[in-house]
């Protein structure tokens, strides 16, 4: 028993030198399907340096999203490009405010079964998600990003970074502050971006 341990360990320092491609993170990182034993992917995932927690597929989930459940899990994908590691409730948040009224809202289970598979993943056993393959925020986040930092602004402020952005006015007076994923209205007259989370193991799984 104790020369086994020993190979594991000799295992898992070599995995974890081993460079990974996108396809592979991908792979070892995606949720497992009915059939498939979770448990053995979790430790091949942790033998290359991996510290995720993949989550069991659930049944028949896989391939019926539905057009609303197409654009949630986009939504939190450019959420998640942009701000970081997110807590389910912030997601949850996010997708409520940029859906219309043909679009209703998922619940927090809804979502969370449509994260499944989705290019996203929990970090270790905790409550942040994360995308599997670290890219860049699309271009009108990335500018907001750049325009607004993590600074509190005012609505009449809001509405100044946003025109200078480009957004049409009536929009930014309006709708805009509302519906934008990353924005988050603190309390009356107070804005401010989503925040990242920190998480000391954030990006252990794309070295």
């Amino acid at each position: 028993m104790t020369t086994l341990r020993h190979r594991i360990r000799l295992t898992q320092v070599v995995g974890r030198r081993v460079p990974l491609s996108s396809a592979l993170i991908s792979e070892l990182t995606r949720p497992s399907v009915v059939g498939e034993d979770a448990l053995a992917r979790v430790r091949v995932a942790h033998t290359f340096g991996l510290d995720i927690h993949v989550e069991p597929q659930p049944v028949g989930l896989r391939g019926r999203r539905s057009p609303a459940g197409a654009w949630a899990v986009r939504t939190v994908c450019n959420v998640l490009a942009a701000a970081g590691p997110q807590p389910l409730d912030v997601l949850v948040e996010a997708v409520a405010r940029s859906r219309t009224l043909i679009r209703p809202a998922p619940s927090p289970a809804e979502l969370y079964e449509l994260l499944a598979g989705s290019g996203t993943v929990r970090l270790g056993r905790g409550r942040l998600w994360t995308l599997v393959v670290l890219r860049p925020p699309i271009p009108p986040h990335a500018r907001l990003l750049a325009a607004m930092g993590d600074r509190v602004y005012s609505w009449s402020a809001m509405v100044r970074v946003l025109t200078e952005l480009g957004y049409a006015s009536v929009s930014a007076r309006g709708r805009i502050l509302d519906r934008h994923p990353l924005i988050r209205r603190l309390e009356r007259n107070r804005y401010q971006l989503i925040l990242p989370v920190a998480q000391d193991r954030a990006s252990a799984h794309h070295r």
